[in-house]
């Protein structure tokens, strides 16, 4: 009998998690799905927007967000700048990393030197491209960089605690940049030590921000409060779990069971819930292109460019009837999304563009036939990476569109990434890391680690330098809109799309906040009721 009641007595213990559970029925979860796994934990590699989310979790860098979304001092102190706007001097906070060293100067020098001494594909935003830093062009374009190379970059450590940046020009939204996972500080010791297993695994990372990596395998990611963060008292919730490759489907009915309290959804079941209040849509700033490919046979002639633009047909992602994505994707009629780079008068380029992307399929193949002889039938290759739910879909429907021209059979094909170049065309999507329209049109420029169609045009080089480097409003604005206008003649990149998002949040989540630019989500201060 006492044996009986001792068994009831541990099976109450263990569904009631005390027993076996090494987290307390006290803490407060707040549970996300992701459609993509985090690609990697090195600030200076990551590039993709799971590994961005996680980045920031358990990482501050200069510079965050608050529970708003507005930017605001993480590590830096405070700060001065010279009369001429070209040099800061950073005062680094007491904080320290979570085995303990403390957080200095020179760990920023040192992950800002990584991140070119890794050839990392996010160094074009310590350029005149980005955020102007002194040195960081000359790296840019380097093929290999020595440590002498890496000591002119315009970064120094006066001392333990300050800080010193050194621009080539005046950039008024330098702290955005300093969000970013490629300027926060790394560990010098740590990482060397670690060497290639660097941010391979939990016990290979090092973190400095209001969450530590408890758990992480191909599943999930799981982090648990710093509690020796400095700001610890205003992080709300114990622990968040993210959950990777989840569908939309299966995240609306994780939603629906309430395992989860967040999760992106599109497609038709976006129509299922659209009407409810735990339903969100936002139009962002994400751009969808149909890439050619220089180095194809095909690609390089301009006549076969201008037949695939005037075949495609926008509308089937963006009308009631045809919308094949549903939840607010729109054709986007040039190179540069909407509400990105204004004038002095605040009209975007959008609005003044007097680019027009027209659908034509009878010219679209009268230029065809003009590229392909009657007997040849080639197949054309177009690639496209598995990193949104919509990606296939888009590939599918470009290549069953552009079929119907005739002369060419369209094949798409899935890969892991883009650098093989073992393709003819390419869908690319395309987020900014900071809101100007630079990121757009630098996907075009000959030494950009994105240019994986290999254009080159000397014209066009020379111009996105004169974008870079202006410093009058008005003046850059025309420039801006003379550069796209010479891309779209060119047919360099065949616009598609404006991206949307879709998503379901439970009505008991506050202060989680989307971000249209830069770190796609803030979990730092996610209240969960």
């Amino acid at each position: 009998m006492k044996k009986q009641l001792l068994l009831i007595l541990l099976s109450v213990l263990m569904l009631s998690g005390c027993v076996g559970s090494k987290y307390s029925n006290k803490d407060t979860v707040f549970r996300m799905t992701q459609y993509t796994s985090v690609k990697t934990l090195d600030s200076s590699l990551a590039n993709d927007e799971s590994s961005f989310i996680a980045l920031h979790t358990i990482n501050d860098g200069l510079y965050g967000y608050d529970k708003y979304g507005n930017i605001q001092e993480e590590l830096a102190k405070d700060y001065e700048v010279s009369a001429d706007g070209l040099t800061y001097t950073f005062k680094i906070k007491k904080a320290k990393w979570s085995n303990g060293d403390y957080i200095t100067a020179d760990d920023f020098v040192y992950g800002w030197q990584r991140a070119f001494s890794s050839h990392s594909p996010n160094t074009y935003l310590f350029t005149s491209l980005g955020a102007h830093i002194k040195g960081a062009d000359k790296l840019y374009k380097s093929q290999s960089v020595s440590q002498s190379d890496l000591n002119t970059l315009g970064i120094k450590a006066k001392n333990k605690d300050t800080l010193k940046v050194i621009l080539t020009k005046p950039v008024d939204d330098l702290k955005s940049y300093l969000t970013l996972p490629a300027f926060y500080p790394l560990n010098r010791k740590f990482v060397e030590k670690a060497g290639n297993k660097y941010a391979s695994s939990q016990e290979y990372i090092l973190s400095n921000g209001a969450y530590l990596i408890d758990q992480w395998n191909n599943q999930k990611i799981t982090f648990k409060k710093n509690q020796n963060y400095y700001d610890k008292k205003n992080i709300p919730t114990d622990r968040i779990e993210m959950f990777f490759n989840i569908s939309s489907k299966q995240t609306a009915k994780m939603f629906e069971k309430h395992q989860i309290d967040y999760g992106a959804i599109s497609g038709n079941i976006t129509e299922k819930y659209s009407k409810k209040d735990t339903f969100i849509n936002k139009e962002n700033q994400t751009a969808w292109y149909l890439a050619p490919n220089f180095k194809s046979r095909y690609m390089s002639n301009k006549y076969l460019r201008a037949s695939l633009s005037y075949a495609l047909d926008r509308t089937a992602f963006t009308t009631n009837t045809t919308n094949i994505l549903k939840g607010g994707y729109k054709a986007l009629p040039g190179l540069v999304p909407t509400e990105i780079e204004a004038d002095s008068t605040g009209k975007f380029i959008r609005n003044s563009a007097r680019t027009e992307i027209i659908t034509n399929l009878r010219k679209a193949r009268q230029l065809m036939r003009q590229v392909i002889k009657a007997k040849e039938f080639p197949t054309v290759t177009i690639a496209y990476m598995d990193n949104s739910p919509e990606s296939k879909v888009i590939a599918q429907k470009i290549a069953s569109r552009l079929n119907i021209i005739g002369h060419i059979d369209f094949k798409i094909k899935k890969v892991n990434d883009f650098s093989n170049r073992n393709y003819d065309l390419y869908l690319v999507s395309k987020r900014a890391q900071y809101l100007s329209a630079i990121p757009f049109l630098s996907l075009l420029a000959s030494q950009s680690k994105e240019n994986f169609g290999s254009y080159h045009n000397i014209k066009y080089d020379y111009k996105l330098d004169e974008v870079s480097n202006q410093e009058n409003q008005n003046n850059r604005f025309d420039l801006i809109l003379e550069l796209e206008k010479m891309a779209l003649e060119d047919y360099a990149l065949i616009p598609l799309i404006q991206g949307a998002k879709s998503y379901l949040q439970g009505t008991n989540i506050s202060y989680l906040v989307e971000k249209n630019i830069g770190i796609p989500l803030i979990l730092k201060y996610v209240l969960v009721k």
